[in-house]
């Protein structure tokens, strides 16, 4: 099998981030937080299934 050369794509895309993200509001979940920057840091996505958990609103 001959050495194949790594691909490389011509396009370049330019996208400025428009939104940020804050999880000051998010109560707990700290391991759902931690899971969401990593994975944004890496530039993979996130596929969360399932209901949240319903909390009382603080006092």
């Amino acid at each position: 099998m001959a050495d194949l050369a790594p691909y490389q794509s011509d396009i370049h895309l330019e996208i400025e981030p428009t939104l940020t993200t804050d999880f000051c509001h998010i109560q707990g979940q700290e391991h759902v937080k931690r899971a969401l920057q990593v994975a944004a840091a890496g530039g993979h996505n996130v596929l969360m299934a399932g209901r949240p958990v319903p909390r009382p609103f603080p006092p």
